[in-house]
């Protein structure tokens, strides 16, 4: 677990980084970290 939520960034941000935090069979709890990154309307 985190002690804090905005501690240890990844640097790299040339795609989305996503950590779990928690979770079990039914659920998932994820940090989502991105730098923008958006998929274009078709």
């Amino acid at each position: 677990m985190l002690d804090n939520f905005f501690a240890k960034l990844p640097t790299d941000l040339s795609a989305e980084v996503f950590e779990k935090l928690a979770g079990n069979d039914t659920v998932t709890i994820e940090r989502i970290v991105s730098n923008g990154q958006y998929t274009q309307a078709t």
